[in-house]
């Protein structure tokens, strides 16, 4: 987790001295600046993995009849299989 935090800090800092055009800043000022930034978001995202809850499956899920619409005859066929197809 420290590394990732560094890491994190690192690229924050690289994006912010492409962000400047003209006075750039020395680079201990845009670390303390990231690390600044990168402090002020650690308590918000604790609260939001605390307080908010986990979905069970993935967002991208699909409902249970997603697959009802295939194509062609399974290998396993039900009474009634195709009538619900229609």
């Amino acid at each position: 987790a420290v590394l990732s935090l560094l890491a994190l800090t690192l690229l924050l800092c690289a994006q912010m001295s492409f962000h400047y055009s003209v006075a750039l800043p020395p680079l201990r000022q845009r670390l303390q600046l990231a690390a600044t930034l990168v402090g002020l978001a650690v308590p918000l995202c604790l609260c939001a993995f605390v307080l908010f809850p986990r979905i069970s499956g993935p967002l991208w899920s699909l409902p249970g009849d997603a697959h009802a619409g295939k194509t062609g005859l399974s290998s396993a066929m039900a009474p009634g299989g195709i009538s619900d197809l229609a």
